[in-house]
């Protein structure tokens, strides 16, 4: 179906977003090409939501919707969790060094 098309595709972009471009951004401390990506993976994520829980709406109904909306948000959520506790996280970003206590 077009939507499950539509769901391969965003699956297809986060994949992309969230590999090398975005390691390249935090390597280099390339802060406009973060910020760029991480709006795009975002973005991505809101889009596979949609269309997965269109594609599944046939089968599931209305709580195909709420079960899409809740995995990408708990995602996302993790992705903010798991910056702020790496070495190069925040600490790095904001003071210039590595935190020693990640």
């Amino acid at each position: 179906t077009p939507a499950a098309l539509g769901a391969a595709a965003c699956s297809l972009a986060i994949g992309v977003i969230a590999s090398v471009p975005m390691g390249d951004a935090v390597l280099h401390r390339k802060a406009g090409k973060k910020k760029a990506l991480s709006l795009m993976f975002v973005l991505s994520w809101a889009g596979l939501t949609a269309t997965s829980g269109a594609a599944a709406h046939a089968s599931l109904g209305r709580g195909a919707y709420a079960l899409c909306t809740a995995g990408a948000a708990t995602i996302i959520a993790s992705m903010n969790v798991l910056w702020r506790y790496r070495k190069m996280g925040d600490t790095w970003e904001q003071n210039g060094v590595p935190n020693a206590r990640p």
